[in-house]
């Protein structure tokens, strides 16, 4: 979900505006997951690093 608001001054902090990717997540969870940690394990240590909400689930 993004946050609106109807004057279009939200800025966003982690994501910029039009980007669906955060530059070098993608590699830093392969990187993790290569390094032996499991997928709950890496979930965890990304809500914990950038923010509970900043997580996403593609299942919802």
């Amino acid at each position: 979900m993004v946050p609106r608001d109807r004057a279009g001054s939200f800025t966003p902090r982690l994501v910029r505006k039009g980007q669906r990717r955060m530059d070098g997540l993608d590699s830093m969870i392969v990187s993790l997951y290569a390094g032996g940690m499991t997928v709950r394990e890496i979930r965890h240590h990304l809500e914990t690093t950038l923010g509970a909400g900043a997580v996403g689930r593609d299942d919802q």
